[in-house]
């Protein structure tokens, strides 16, 4: 059980090409759900559910350093970011 109510994602098609499919967890800001990508790779999409501004810095401020890192096998590499429907900041790492 979350501590924030999820909006409910599981179904939707998130940035046009990953299809969620359930809810792994909940961070201090965000829902992580388990998704599946058009081509069948199964990807995080991490869904910013706080509305406060800092909030948002952060999660714009993960965005970038994930960006900038080079491949690491002990750091889940970023893939895509962009909307929810809904107007949500999505992450999407592997």
């Amino acid at each position: 059980m979350t501590t924030h109510e999820s909006k409910g994602y599981i179904g939707d098609v998130i940035l046009r090409r990953y299809l969620v499919e359930e809810l792994v967890g909940e961070g201090s800001f965000a829902w992580v759900y388990r998704a599946r990508g058009r081509d069948g790779e199964i990807v995080a999409v991490k869904v910013l559910y706080s509305s406060q501004p800092t909030a948002a810095l952060r999660f714009a401020r993960e965005i970038r350093v994930l960006q900038a890192l080079p491949e690491n096998p002990y750091v889940a590499q970023y893939i895509d970011h962009g909307h929810t429907a809904d107007g949500r900041p999505v992450l999407v790492l592997e």
